[in-house]
């Protein structure tokens, strides 16, 4: 795993996969405001297999034996914490270290914008920094104190949406921080009317009109979710995991050492 400072050869790397590989190169080059700290691949020369740290760690490869490689040369002592990365790449990881949580999802991307709806269908406006308290009560994944200061620079550096009613904020959308979209939340009392469908609409345009790609990543039972997604015209890239993992504690596994010397 060696760190390298030219990152041309790894943009060739990631655009011959996009845009399952969106989040990733955000990341490396810092296309939503979030650039990684250091980026890594197995052949400065010519990598197939890539890696950075954002606030976790990011992998993509050119096949998965390229990246079966660069993760087994992830020191023994690292607590690996990884986000949007290709399943496979969790499964490989088990083999050798404890895996503390997963987060299955499906990735969505919107590969042809004139799939997108014309219109939302309802007034949708923008949230503002004094909305940061309400969006951080409802997000499920607010574990920590930076939680607020992070959604607070979200909404002031990114487009968002938002629907209120009578002055209240009722429904609303905003960026992650390598640039998907996210945070879609609806009160309870004013779902099925359409809110969510218009929110999305509405982020994606302005997702557009600020020359980013818009893509989304959905937990895998989130059904809802994923119909809306598809009804917005996103289609479906890939299959990604956010997980963490624990040092290396056993060796390797492999086929039977009958089965090896077969071969």
């Amino acid at each position: 795993m060696r760190r390298i400072e030219d990152l041309e050869p790894v943009r060739r790397l990631l655009l011959e996969r996009e845009p399952a590989t969106r989040s990733i190169y955000n990341a490396v080059f810092g296309c939503a405001g979030e650039r990684a700290a250091w980026v890594r691949v197995d052949d400065p020369a010519d990598p197939r297999a890539v890696i950075c740290r954002s606030r976790a760690l990011l992998l993509w490869a050119r096949n998965r034996a390229a990246g079966r490689r660069l993760l087994d040369s992830i020191p023994r002592h690292w607590r690996p914490q990884f986000r949007a990365t290709p399943s496979w790449a969790c499964d490989h990881l088990a083999r050798t270290r404890r895996i503390l949580w997963t987060t299955p999802c499906f990735g969505y991307s919107l590969v042809d914008p004139a799939r997108l709806p014309a219109e939302p269908g309802h007034r949708v406006g923008r949230l503002t920094p004094d909305d940061t308290a309400a969006v951080t009560a409802l997000w499920p994944y607010a574990r920590s104190r930076r939680a607020s200061p992070l959604i607070r620079r979200l909404i002031e550096r990114w487009p968002s949406a938002a629907i209120r009613r009578d002055g209240r904020l009722v429904g609303w959308s905003l960026l992650h921080a390598d640039g998907s979209m996210g945070f879609l939340h609806v009160l309870k009392e004013y779902r099925h009317r359409g809110f969510a469908r218009a929110l999305g609409i509405a982020l994606a345009r302005r997702v557009l009109a600020c020359g980013l790609r818009p893509f989304v990543f959905i937990e895998t039972g989130n059904r809802p979710s994923l119909r809306l997604t598809a009804g917005l015209g996103f289609e479906r890239v890939g299959r990604y995991t956010w997980f963490g993992a624990g040092p290396r504690t056993r060796r390797r596994s492999g086929p039977p050492r009958a089965a090896r010397a077969a071969r």
